[in-house]
């Protein structure tokens, strides 16, 4: 038989506290950048796990962008673990700094650093406990951490748990370093048009260890081409939150060939 540590239930006055000081942390919390989407999940709370999921191509790196220019804007650390986007990431982030169309970019747009946001690349990490390590190095200054993507992470002939046990390294994470902690996760291959907690690839540990969902959803110019490019106009749904909330739909606008949500 399993052997279990001892644990004490907790007194009804323990878990209010508990309530309260979430309720003070709702009040410190940097701005998504969103103000709708601020309305769902009251900005990036520290110790909460968040995912961010949508269709291939629907903008999952150009919002994760965004979210980390408005939280540098506020005066607030970001380290941004750009594991699939790599070092373009530099021209999405300058762009949406700017509001400027990437093809308007010059070098100086590109290289100005307001000394907010640090860059891990695909070559810095070799894996998640390499990951958690050069974090826990730098001491607790990161107000919201952003891994694109966490698959890069999940290996092994059962995904399913190794995905389980890395989101329970990261909310873990969360917590030791009062920080809040973003990942970008894709769907299932082959899912299109309406996107639910059940399409993200181990979606199982995902509705289970995040705090937070958030799923881009965009239709296409031609809704019955799949292959038609997505229009403008979206919305980021939010079906679990660990904050209530009788909002869950914040509505986005893309620019055509500029990185900057409006």
């Amino acid at each position: 038989m399993k052997t279990y540590p001892t644990v004490k239930p907790r007194t009804l006055a323990a878990v209010a506290v508990e309530a309260l000081n979430q309720k003070e942390l709702e009040k410190s919390a940097p701005s998504t950048g969103i103000r709708e989407l601020d309305e769902c999940i009251k900005g990036f709370l520290p110790m909460h796990l968040y995912t961010l999921t949508g269709e291939t191509n629907a903008g999952k790196t150009q919002i994760a962008c965004n979210f980390a220019d408005a939280v540098a804007k506020q005066g607030l650390k970001v380290l941004y673990v750009a594991l699939e986007p790599d070092i373009h990431v530099a021209h999405t982030l300058a762009s949406t700094r700017l509001n400027k169309p990437y093809n308007e970019l010059n070098a100086e747009d590109v290289q100005f650093d307001m000394g907010k946001i640090d860059i891990l690349l695909q070559e810095d990490v070799q894996d998640l406990e390499h990951l958690i390590q050069i974090i826990t190095a730098t001491g607790n200054q990161y107000k919201l951490i952003i891994i694109d993507h966490i698959s890069y992470f999940i290996s092994g002939d059962n995904t399913n748990q190794a995905q389980s046990k890395a989101l329970k390294q990261l909310a873990l994470l969360s917590k030791t370093h009062n920080t809040a902690v973003l990942l970008i996760a894709h769907v299932r291959k082959g899912i299109t048009g309406l996107i639910t907690m059940d399409d993200i690839s181990g979606s199982a540990a995902f509705k289970q260890d995040s705090t937070d969902v958030l799923i881009i959803q965009r239709k296409r110019e031609d809704p019955d081409n799949e292959l038609s490019p997505f229009a403008d106009n979206g919305l980021i749904y939010v079906p679990k939150s660990k904050v209530y909330s009788y909002k869950r739909l914040a509505n986005i606008k893309f620019q055509p060939g500029n990185a900057r949500i409006i």
